[in-house]
């Protein structure tokens, strides 16, 4: 009973130094599954109530658009510095910025066409699949928003009035008409063009089918009548093969992209050779004639492989 005394006096000395002793965890300790708290204590914390919506921004700067406006469209005003014009129009917040651009164009006939434009409201440009409503705009007719019109690089735009897509002149295909009889006081060369009789969707609807008529000149004493020669020509149009690589091409291009063929020539001109400079200017001409059917991709591995460095001059 003494000894068990004696331990645990010793237990109890050693548990209470252990206890002054600081914990220092790791940045990335995580407790044990069993010593997560079961619940999430709950502080009492009092919660604003939520915003009426008659405190909402109405006369803020973001496009959050009001149903009536949305029904009848809000007005906006494009306006370009190149040349000076300005172009009103009323479209929906809703509206994409491709759309607003196709319709500048079929409203304004002196607008660029929809796909060179370039739109910006305060120096930022307006993405075509965004809506209007995304960007800072006013819903207001007494102040519209005003957005700025440029065109892409590379595009010319006049500003000179288009001609109306309704005031185009239709297609006619026209039928062949005969040929008027020659005038006897002189030569004359006659030229018409009609189809040929194939369907609208062949390719050769294209290419006309020409017909001459060739009247040679009378004789100086006016007694001999000219002959009429008509001429008709036939153009079968057959279009052009198509152009590709052929089996042959490929199967020279795959051998020759492959280092493993240049590693075996490297080997071969260094037998055939006496020295190695001479095998390796060898090597360099056989090379220099196939690079122009390789790729720089190809080029830099066939020389990583190889081991060989573009020498100079070559």
């Amino acid at each position: 009973m003494a000894h068990l005394g004696e331990e645990l006096a010793f237990i109890k000395t050693q548990a209470l130094s252990l206890r002054n002793i600081p914990v220092t965890l790791d940045n990335d300790y995580q407790p044990a599954l069993e010593d997560v708290p079961k619940k999430v204590p709950i502080f009492p914390v009092t919660v604003p109530p939520p915003p009426s919506k008659s405190q909402t921004s109405s006369s803020s700067a973001t496009t959050t658009a009001d149903p009536s406006s949305s029904a009848t469209g809000i007005p906006i005003v494009v306006k370009s510095t190149k040349p000076p014009l300005t172009f009103n129009l009323t479209v929906h917040p809703t509206d994409t910025i491709f759309q607003i651009k196709q319709q500048l164009e079929a409203e304004h006939l002196r607008a660029p066409t929809a796909d060179v434009q370039r739109l910006l409201i305060k120096g930022k440009v307006l993405a075509d699949n965004k809506l209007l409503q995304e960007y800072p705009i006013s819903t207001s007719s007494s102040d519209p928003t005003t957005i700025t019109l440029m065109t892409k690089p590379g595009s010319t735009w006049t500003g000179e009035e288009r001609a109306s897509p309704s005031a185009a002149t239709p297609v006619v295909i026209a039928e062949p008409e005969s040929f008027a009889a020659p005038s006897p006081s002189g030569s004359k060369l006659t030229a018409t063009a009609k189809g040929h009789g194939r369907s609208l969707s062949g390719a050769a609807d294209t290419m006309p089918l020409p017909s001459l008529t060739l009247s040679p000149t009378p004789s100086p004493d006016g007694q001999t009548p000219g002959v009429d020669l008509k001429l008709a020509v036939d153009l079968d149009m057959q279009p052009d093969p198509p152009r590709g690589s052929t089996p042959t091409q490929d199967a020279y291009t795959s051998v020759i992209a492959d280092p493993e063929f240049w590693g075996k020539l490297s080997e071969f001109l260094a037998k055939e050779f006496k020295t190695e400079g001479d095998a390796d200017r060898a090597w360099e001409q056989f090379f220099l004639v196939s690079k122009s059917s390789l790729t720089a991709h190809q080029i830099a591995k066939i020389r990583d492989v190889t081991g060989k460095s573009a020498m100079a001059g070559l």
